[in-house]
């Protein structure tokens, strides 16, 4: 894996010096010709890591066909394709949040999407629950409340055959 010093020694940027009066014109060729360098070396297959930053490296996405009425064709064909990663290095992650002040955070929030699996999921969940409000609104709608029902009072006749049961009848 490459590091941000080799990529500095090949785009110059490794013994150079900023004075105070020098202007972000001066610097951004030479930063330009760093991520153009970065590029390179990704492309090319290696890992470029820069300490306590992160780590870029270029990856494969498969070719593909795409099919669409759109089209008269009917068909795209996308070939294969190099997409850069980049890996945030845990240094990085805990200087990014050290202050914790999120409520003066400057850029835009990213919320997360949900996926469509959970999506019909939640839906199907929710009109579950819808039509089983409506069914237990309709019925308690048309059918008047009814008191729970009472056990059967015992007999006087029942209590008695409890206590003194028929004497059973013995076959000679």
């Amino acid at each position: 894996m490459a590091s941000l010093k080799d990529v500095c020694k090949k785009v110059g940027l490794y013994s150079l010096k900023v004075e105070k009066g020098a202007t972000s014109v001066d610097v951004m060729p030479l930063i330009e010709a760093l991520f153009e360098e970065i590029n390179e070396m990704c492309r090319n297959g290696e890992k470029v890591g820069i300490d306590n930053f992160g780590t870029f490296q270029a990856r494969i996405i498969k070719g593909r066909t795409l099919k669409t009425p759109l089209s008269p064709e009917g068909e795209f064909k996308f070939g294969d394709m190099l997409i850069m990663k980049f890996r945030q290095a845990s240094k990085a992650k805990k200087r990014l949040n050290e202050d914790k002040n999120v409520e003066n955070f400057g850029g835009t929030y990213i919320e997360k999407k949900p996926r469509p699996s959970d999506l019909k999921k939640k839906n199907a969940k929710a009109k579950v629950e819808d039509s089983e409000e409506k069914a237990s609104e309709t019925a308690s709608a048309k059918a008047p409340k009814k008191a729970p029902k009472k056990a059967p009072k015992k007999t006087v006749a029942k209590k008695k055959a409890k206590k003194n049961p028929p004497a059973k009848a013995n076959k000679e």
